[in-house]
């Protein structure tokens, strides 16, 4: 089947190296009361329910969080909370994966995102470098879409000459937030898609980013592997960092 292409001209629409955060630096939290007064991004409050939810919009927009430029975007939440207006459970409908604060990451990442874990940040920059480059190309993703997978403590193996697998001695803690439409067509008519990685290492190494990463989307029956490999270059070309997730859909919803 023939798909369609959307070239980004800006593949990384922001990028950041960040350096350690204070250990006693204060839990962000999720902001589910009134909101305070800030611009919202182009992606908070375009999710509407449909006759199979029975939360309102007002109530799914007070789960935002401050991002990039003290923009409120909307960020995680659970699929099923207790509505204030009637103190009765109701449902959104869909869901974004893992509760990112039970990360160790959770922290160190939403401080230098700006207070939370943003859904459409990417897409921000992306019209701002557009509105500076006229004819370069915008993206926006859908709301349901976000997806937040982490996992703490992972120690990191190579291959041997056998085949086997043995620790190097590394752990690492993971988290990443990605667009993964595996519940609409757009994944086979577009191949960008918001990835923010963040890894964390005893040796050291720390990488925080959001990019459009380039996803190669391969259907396996009733299961899908969407993988990507990124890097990030200076100007000149020199490498500084490469990282190549690979996430599997076992029940895509469409």
């Amino acid at each position: 089947m023939a798909t369609t292409r959307l070239t980004i001209t800006l593949a990384l629409a922001a990028a950041t190296l960040v350096a350690a955060v204070p250990a006693s630096a204060a839990k962000p939290r999720l902001t589910t009361g009134p909101q305070p007064s800030a611009t919202p991004a182009k992606a908070l409050g375009i999710w509407s329910p449909t006759r199979f939810d029975s939360c309102p919009a007002a109530l799914h927009d007070r789960y935002a969080t401050r991002g990039p430029g003290g923009k409120l975007y909307p960020g995680w939440h659970p699929p099923v909370v207790r509505d204030p207006a009637t103190d009765r459970r109701c449902t959104f409908g869909h869901e974004h994966g893992r509760d990112p604060r039970g990360s160790d990451l959770y922290r160190w990442v939403a401080r230098h995102l700006g207070g939370g874990i943003p859904f459409g940040a990417a897409s921000e920059a992306l019209d701002a470098y557009a509105a500076a480059n006229p004819g370069a190309a915008t993206r926006h993703e859908d709301h349901v879409g976000h997806k937040i997978e982490w996992q703490n403590d992972v120690p990191l193996l190579r291959h041997t000459r056998t085949g086997a697998r043995r620790p190097i001695g590394v752990t690492c803690d993971f988290l990443t937030k990605l667009h993964q439409g595996s519940h609409s067509a757009d994944a086979f008519a577009n191949d960008a898609h918001e990835l923010i990685y963040a890894v964390r290492c005893d040796d050291g190494t720390r990488l925080l980013t959001t990019t459009f990463a380039r996803i190669s989307l391969r259907p396996r029956g009733l299961s899908e592997t969407w993988a990507s490999a990124n890097r990030l270059a200076t100007r000149a070309g020199r490498r500084i960092a490469s990282w190549n997730p690979s996430f599997a859909v076992l029940d895509p919803a469409r």
